[in-house]
């Protein structure tokens, strides 16, 4: 029996003996132990409807110090159930080229981040999503393992972005996504195409009918400029649902959130560029 496992039985048992307001927190986890990971100590007491002292109180009678290693247990617990039971059924098959598969991800993945954030957190569409958050983390740092056992520290290293990605998952308030409508601008290499096409013909360079732009062929200069030309844009992509009172809690909310899509499309623009400098690097991507 591993530790969640015991964990779990141990609050179904009785074991704890948790005062009242305790009891509220247990009665969740153990009821929804898989949205943990995505959940911060806000979000958690708000949905338990307790305070976030209680929160750190029931860590501690779990035998955590804080509520950050109480929530470490279920992330890793998630990440190795996810592979083991490869539920990511819209992922990739396991074997093959890791930086592939993680493209693939990421182009899922994109449409339906922010959506799936303001959606119920037992509904498909958020836990779609946020087993997509794992599997990308979880592919990301097996491809930089497999950066660092090739000793080239001039490669990228894209763990920051991957762990900003999940932290803007975790930590984004369902009522905050709920209050906007999106019509962001995908960043992949299919949304890529016609310029592509378009600085090929310019440069006076005549493309083959079924030509695609790939981590190989594209210009990393052109592909980052579009980028940054694309995550500008979505800075004004995304809408209030007006219902709200138009006041300066809303001006803050809208620069808060703001702030979040903008980390969000860098992230992505960073990601993506260090994909075709991975691409381009020699290393064989493959576990």
């Amino acid at each position: 029996m591993n530790e969640i496992q015991q964990i779990l039985s141990g609050i179904k048992g009785g074991r704890y003996g948790f005062p009242a307001a305790q009891r509220l927190v247990a009665d969740y986890v153990v009821k929804n132990y898989e949205q943990i990971p995505f959940l911060s100590i806000t979000a958690l007491a708000q949905n338990c409807g307790v305070s976030e002292k209680t929160v750190v109180k029931f860590c501690n009678s779990l035998g955590f110090e804080k509520f950050t290693e109480f929530k470490r247990t279920f992330s890793a617990y998630a990440q190795s159930k996810l592979i083991i039971t490869n539920k990511l059924s819209s992922a990739p098959a396991p074997d093959g080229d890791l930086i592939d598969r993680l493209e693939t991800l990421l182009d899922k993945l994109e449409p339906r981040f922010w959506t799936a954030l303001g959606m119920a957190p037992d509904s498909s569409g958020y836990r779609e999503a946020r087993e997509m958050v794992l599997e990308v983390g979880s592919t990301g740092r097996r491809i930089q393992q497999l950066v660092t056992r090739s000793g080239n520290r001039e490669l990228p290293n894209i763990t920051g972005e991957l762990v900003s990605l999940q932290n803007l998952f975790t930590q984004t308030r369902r009522s905050q996504a709920q209050s906007y409508r999106y019509r962001f601008e995908l960043t992949g290499m299919a949304q890529y195409e016609r310029e592509f096409r378009r600085l090929a013909s310019q440069r006076g360079e005549k493309l083959p009918r079924n030509a695609k732009p790939t981590l190989e062929n594209v210009s990393y200069d052109d592909y980052a400029d579009w980028l940054t030309e694309i995550c500008s844009r979505n800075l004004d992509r995304f809408y209030r649902i007006r219902n709200s009172r138009g006041d300066r809690q809303d001006d803050r909310q809208d620069d808060n959130m703001r702030e979040k899509i903008d980390a969000f499309f860098n992230d992505y623009r960073t990601i993506r560029l260090g994909l075709v400098k991975l691409r381009r690097s020699g290393i064989k991507f493959v576990e």
